[in-house]
């Protein structure tokens, strides 16, 4: 699976007379940004097939990493295994290191409790809770969607919404039907469950009750040492289906949060106040763009922000051409009855449409939390130039 924020590499066998070193490579920094954790995926060739938890390190001269293998392939009477790898590296430097059969110590490493859909997953910035939420009245709803977000600061907050899981998109309507979500995934055609000590990755691919025509991909991505999780989904239409309602991109939250952040095309970064009628009536007339690139909502007293990164946004169907849409915007949306606040990404806004056979709809996100900050622009595009920006590696 291709991780946007990381380097996919073509595979160079080294030879070197050094035992148990299986490839050697450099690591180049070249956007001027620091980075205190980012991490590389590196391929590399073996004669023996190593075991899955099988450990490898990076060495160089700032010490050894142990890594995490990802993948391992039998090609050509050898094994060609792919790492995930964690460095840390100054503006403009390059690093060299080789991969050897070495176990060190890991810097930080995710803290897995459960089991199957069943987790909690911890890193150094978050828990993240996805297991079945059961204070919710509809018992139909599964594991393996985002319930509840603890951020570790000093009050310890949790972002939440009462009664439902806080992310379940992407959802959907017809009609006369159920409003369904990505949390109803009951029929599941492929489930997969990956743990390790920097990526954990959580995959379903299945149908909801009463949308046979509906076929839901998912897929979380969870890393150690680092503020955001990625997720993606796909909705694909397996038979044509008229929808009210299709939506993807909703975090929906308690009231914690008081502003909202995001890049205007023509006025640049706004930031609004969440709880004003006048930010309402003013996005009813000139909404968020359905392919703004991110958007965050914060709170400056707490210095906290919660936001999302889309790093990719792509409706084509599978003869190539545009899957249909009616009046695509992302929407804030006011819960007057709680105070609640989200966004979501509006497809179909409202309208029976009718949707083809073929059609599909495709996000990936980087959900982030911006914690003891004062400027949540300046944190966010830090953020950006990172991800667009990864490291380079070079084999020897």
């Amino acid at each position: 699976m291709k991780l946007l924020i990381f380097s996919f590499l073509l595979l160079a066998t080294f030879s070197c007379s050094k035992p148990n070193v299986y490839t050697s490579f450099s690591v180049s920094e070249t956007n001027g940004i620091s980075r205190d954790m980012e991490y590389i995926v590196v391929e590399w060739e073996m004669r023996t097939k190593p075991d899955k938890d099988s450990n490898f390190s990076i060495s160089g001269n700032d010490g050894n990493r142990v890594g995490q293998i990802l993948k391992i392939v039998h090609n050509n009477e050898k094994y060609k295994v792919t790492g995930l790898f964690p460095v840390s590296i100054e503006a403009n430097q390059i690093k060299n290191y080789f991969i050897t059969a070495l176990d060190s110590e890991p810097k930080d490493t995710l803290l897995i409790k459960g089991s199957n859909f069943d987790l909690n997953i911890e890193n150094n910035h978050f828990i993240a809770d996805l297991t079945k939420n059961t204070f919710n009245t509809d018992s139909s709803l599964t594991a393996g969607q985002l319930h509840t977000l603890s951020i570790k600061n000093n009050s310890n907050t949790q972002l939440k919404r009462t009664g439902i899981n806080m992310h379940w998109s992407p959802n959907f309507q017809s009609t006369g039907r159920e409003y369904r979500t990505s949390s109803h995934i009951t029929k599941l055609s492929y489930a997969s469950v990956e743990t390790g000590r920097y990526l954990t990755t959580l995959v379903k691919e299945g149908k909801v009750p009463d949308y046979p025509e509906i076929t839901i991909k998912t897929c979380y991505e969870f890393f150690a040492g680092i503020p955001y999780f990625i997720y993606s989904s796909e909705i694909l239409i397996e038979k044509e289906i008229e929808l009210y309602l299709l939506r993807n991109d909703e975090m929906t939250l308690d009231s914690i949060f008081t502003q909202l952040v995001y890049p205007d095309p023509k006025q640049g970064v706004l930031t609004q106040p969440l709880y004003d009628p006048s930010t309402f009536n003013e996005l009813k007339y000139n909404p968020i763009k359905h392919d703004a690139p991110w958007l965050s909502f914060f709170n400056p007293e707490l210095q906290l922000g919660y936001g999302c990164i889309r790093l990719k946004y792509n409706n084509t169907n599978l003869k190539g051409t545009p899957s249909p849409l009616y009046i695509p915007h992302t929407k804030i949306t006011a819960v007057n009855s709680d105070g609640g606040r989200y966004w979501n990404r509006r497809l179909i806004h409202e309208k029976n449409t009718t949707v083809p056979s073929g059609s599909r709809y495709y996000e990936k996100n980087a959900y982030f939390v911006l914690n003891n900050i004062n400027d949540p622009v300046v944190a966010i595009n830090s953020l950006l130039e990172c991800i667009h920006n990864p490291l380079k590696v070079d084999y020897h």
